[in-house]
């Protein structure tokens, strides 16, 4: 296996196997981060790239979830990102889950069709570092880009349409937890009992979609950089 010093991974995720396909970070500029300071960021060849997962099929052929490798390996074009995950798929024929690391910058460079093709290739789950949503800050911690990109594939959505997502989202939250969200309505949401109040969260937001003063509420998040 081929691993380039420091070597990070996300211990969210399944730690084991690991497949790094590039080496450092794109940016490499955050004040906040060590992580790579000192390291080149470069991608490693697809002849590697097939040498360690030929290796890994020895090792674990009945893996099931892997973590790319380094920092953000989605910086890599669709063209260069899909012909690898082919590979994982192809050496790890029991993988379900592929996981890797982003910057907002590396999803702007693919289109929405070329997202859904990459989670067709088992492109489950990316941890994205976008660490706030207020340009101030980002500028301060040197991230790089805004909170609203100067270029990008999709358009921002009006309140309504964040409510439908959210919406959408406690829908299918099955799970038991605290429920914070920052957001526009009148009625607090806020819950550390979220099964309880999953119905009267759900029935909120679908009067809020239909009877909402979307203006308004337009008003206050513009007055409100918390949001």
């Amino acid at each position: 296996m081929h691993f380039t010093e420091p070597v990070y991974r996300n211990p969210y995720w399944p730690t084991y196997p690991l497949l790094e396909i590039t080496v450092g970070c794109t940016h490499n500029s955050c004040k906040f981060c060590t992580m790579y300071k000192g390291v080149k960021f470069k991608m490693h060849s697809l002849e590697q790239i097939e040498e360690d997962l030929k290796e890994l099929s020895r090792e674990c052929p009945s893996a099931k979830t892997i973590q790319l490798l380094s920092a953000n390996p989605f910086a890599l074009s669709y063209d260069r990102l899909a012909p690898i995950l082919e590979l994982v798929n192809k050496c790890l024929p029991h993988i379900e889950y592929i996981y890797g690391a982003t910057r907002v910058t590396d999803i702007c460079n693919k289109t929405v069709d070329e997202l859904k093709k990459l989670r067709e290739l088992n492109m489950k789950e990316i941890s994205l570092g976008v660490e706030s949503g207020d340009d101030d800050t980002l500028d301060a911690v040197n991230k790089g880009y805004h909170a609203v990109m100067e270029e990008g594939r999709w358009t921002a959505l009006n309140e309504k349409e964040m409510l439908e997502e959210l919406l959408l989202f406690v829908e299918h939250l099955t799970c038991d937890c605290r429920f914070t969200s920052h957001h526009t309505v009148s009625t607090d949401l806020n819950t550390n009992d979220f099964l309880s109040n999953k119905d009267k969260i759900i029935n909120v937001l679908k009067n809020e979609i239909e009877h909402g003063d979307f203006d308004t509420m337009a008003k206050i998040r513009r007055n409100k950089r918390t949001l």
